[in-house]
């Protein structure tokens, strides 16, 4: 079952595979991720393809980092130099998130976190 308001992966890459995008199944993904998004440390390259994978139906592609959001990869990676980030790979964790807009198109946000601020909660 998925949160309110989240959409469920595997059903939208169905959806996606259905209106003709190059979209793998999670087995695909599973068996050669680095077709898809590069090394699994690579984490620019990855924000930066979902550009080339979704274009037909990608109205816009945003990044927000702990407050700021800019309207390009570029730009991005300035504000990580500015915020003393080396090697974003290496320091940062990227949550992606498709928000549906109307006649089927998307946009997406790209967020990036520290992962030094991650917290486990134990069960």
């Amino acid at each position: 079952m998925t949160a309110h308001n989240s959409i469920d992966p595997i059903a939208m890459g169905q959806a996606l595979r259905e209106m003709g995008y190059n979209v793998p199944t999670f087995d695909d993904f599973r068996l050669n991720r680095e077709k898809y998004i590069g090394s699994p440390e690579d984490i620019l390259t990855c924000a930066d393809k979902s550009v080339t994978n979704f274009r037909a139906g990608l109205m816009k592609q945003t990044y927000e980092y702990e407050g700021y959001a800019v309207d390009s990869l570029e730009k991005m990676q300035t504000l990580f130099k500015e915020e003393g980030i080396v090697n974003p790979e290496k320091e940062l964790e990227m949550k992606p998130e498709m928000i549906p807009e109307i006649a089927g198109n998307f946009r997406i946000v790209v967020r990036f976190r520290r992962k030094s601020s991650l917290i486990r909660v134990e069960s």
